[in-house]
């Protein structure tokens, strides 16, 4: 079936925001419930039953939960996923889809991560249009994954500015979208030259807002999502502070242990050890 004509029979699409767990959860979806579902993994960390046939996740693998199918996923802390729900309104297409398998993995996958991090851009976008953007890459992500040699030629310079997840000056100068923005993608790297960029802001409109609204600067906002988004991996001693730093986007243990104590009034280890005596 041609992209364009796809695009016709997908009656709606949403993505999540890239997200990690913080805490085990074992999460069982309604058995029957009237959307697809596709889960990107970007980790290893975590499983998924899908009509009683158990799946390790693997890195950069689709995992299918065709509409009706019983299936539950088991998250643990740092697991990181997108997902897309989807519906059609085809039925050729939709047994199409059913003949996929329950986990794949994409023959071109710079190509498909290039289109799931559009739709994490446009799912932000003020654009009239935004859904049909988002609909049109959701249709070459279909059609790539049914026909796998299906890709679009991209040269590597536009591939590395396609998969930066901060780089689309998108949201139209809407102070709330920003932020909704940065908590979303607190752990990737967005010094103040990429807010700027993103909102539309000025740099001097860009501090005058944050010190007027919520009286900080936007580093320290962005630090303080970091550090309360650790304070949960912390807790799970079987994570060792190191990779906890870099899951939550920071460049160095230094450079936590530095922002905790600024926050927190204490260093990470000291924190991991006063939860160890109370417990």
């Amino acid at each position: 079936m041609r992209m364009q004509v796809m695009c016709m029979f997908i009656d709606k699409v949403s993505i999540t925001t890239p997200r990690t767990t913080s805490e085990f959860e074992a999460q069982l979806d309604h058995i029957h419930h009237d959307r697809h579902q596709l889960i990107f993994t970007h980790n290893n960390m975590g499983s998924i039953s899908i009509d009683n046939q158990e799946f390790e996740y693997k890195p950069n693998h689709f995992y299918y939960a065709p509409k009706g199918v019983k299936h539950i996923c088991y998250n643990k802390i740092g697991t990181n996923y997108s997902i897309l729900f989807f519906t059609i309104s085809n039925t050729a297409l939709e047994k199409e889809l059913l003949k996929l398998p329950y986990e794949m993995f994409p023959a071109n996958l710079s190509f498909v991560k290039i289109l799931i991090s559009q739709m994490h851009m446009y799912k932000y976008s003020d654009n009239p249009i935004s859904e049909y953007y988002m609909l049109s890459c959701f249709s070459m992500l279909l059609t790539s994954l049914i026909n796998k040699s299906f890709y679009m030629p991209i040269d590597d310079e536009r591939a590395v500015l396609l998969l930066d997840p901060v780089n689309y000056p998108l949201l139209n100068n809407s102070f709330e979208k920003l932020l909704e923005f940065i908590k979303s993608y607190f752990s990737v790297d967005i010094p103040i030259e990429r807010m700027i960029k993103v909102s539309g802001y000025q740099r001097a409109q860009l501090f005058r807002l944050f010190k007027e609204r919520l009286g900080t600067t936007p580093h320290n906002y962005l630090n303080k999502l970091r550090i309360d988004a650790s304070k949960d991996l912390i807790a799970d001693f079987n994570i060792n502070i190191t990779n906890i730093a870099f899951m939550v986007g920071f460049k160095s243990t230094a450079v936590f242990t530095r922002a905790f104590r600024y926050f927190e009034g204490c260093s990470p280890s000291e924190y991991r050890k006063h939860i160890k005596q109370q417990n």
